[in-house]
């Protein structure tokens, strides 16, 4: 069941009373976002995490768009499982991502692809333990992580290449980082309410929001104009649109390498489009 969210919600209340409600005798994991990438709403994910606990439910948490922006562990949560992209706030390689299951469930989460000679039904099975015995992973199999590694191999570059993504995170320090993206999506949201007509869809609490920034503005097809500033501004913001529930958005997303340049040049090419009538 896909439980519509409201944008924006009015309080981390509000967000855990919604999705209680909508919990049934039949429901057996609460799949949500860390950061929904739709309007930008940071969610109570602790609290989510407890709800399920004292439910009895499973908990997965989509952080694609918080490692590498929010300074947190994921081990506080307290969730069953972490899903993660690596390409976004962490700028490492495309394809790259980190899957964290706690170790209770790791004889309950089951792959859905796995392969012949490097899963874990893998002829080359055996190991070595700390005392020298050799081991056969898959008469353990379903507490193996090495089911969850399906063609890992293949992608040893990618993997290597995340290495000098993190130590540079490590030295910015993840504090400082956060810090920095959340001032800069304070100065965007402060400038970019002098844009006639505008309608922020992203939470204004500094509870509920972060680095991303959702926006509508009067008559304006948001594709167009993500399309348009590309081409004519180079100025990368993208539209988010899912039909069936009427939401349909335009973001931007402050990360640590953008500048108040960046901001100001945004907030005027959509000053101008507004101003022209030539936003739709």
């Amino acid at each position: 069941r896909q439980l519509p969210m409201p944008s924006p919600p009015e309080s981390g209340e509000q967000i855990l009373d919604h999705i209680a409600s909508a919990i049934t005798p039949r429901t057996r994991v609460l799949s949500f976002c860390h950061i929904q990438y739709t309007d930008g709403t940071v969610m109570p994910v602790r609290e989510l995490c407890r709800l399920c606990r004292d439910r009895g439910l499973v908990s997965v948490v989509d952080g694609a768009q918080a490692v590498g922006m929010l300074d947190f562990k994921i081990r506080d949560l307290g969730c069953d499982v972490y899903a993660t992209s690596l390409h976004k706030w962490l700028n490492g390689p495309y394809g790259t991502g980190l899957l964290v299951i706690r170790e209770e469930m790791l004889d309950r989460v089951w792959p859905t692809v796995v392969t012949g000679n490097d899963g874990w039904d893998s002829v080359d099975r055996f190991g070595v333990s700390r005392d020298g015995s050799v081991v056969d992973f898959a008469a353990d199999w379903p507490r193996a992580l090495l089911k969850f590694g399906a063609n890992l191999h293949y992608f040893g570059p990618l993997v290597w290449a995340l290495l000098p993504a993190i130590e540079h995170h490590e030295n910015l320090g993840q504090a400082r980082i956060e810090a920095r993206i959340r001032h800069l999506a304070a100065i965007l949201r402060e400038r970019l309410q002098g844009v006639p007509g505008i309608e922020f869809l992203t939470p204004e609490s500094p509870e509920l929001a972060a680095g991303l920034l959702s926006f509508r503005l009067p008559d304006t097809d948001t594709r167009a104009l993500a399309v348009e500033l590309r081409r004519d501004e180079d100025i990368i913001i993208r539209n988010v649109t899912h039909a069936p529930v009427g939401f349909d958005v335009n973001r931007a997303c402050t990360h640590i390498f953008n500048t108040e340049d960046d901001i100001d040049r945004l907030v005027e090419a959509l000053r101008r489009r507004v101003k022209a009538g030539r936003s739709g």
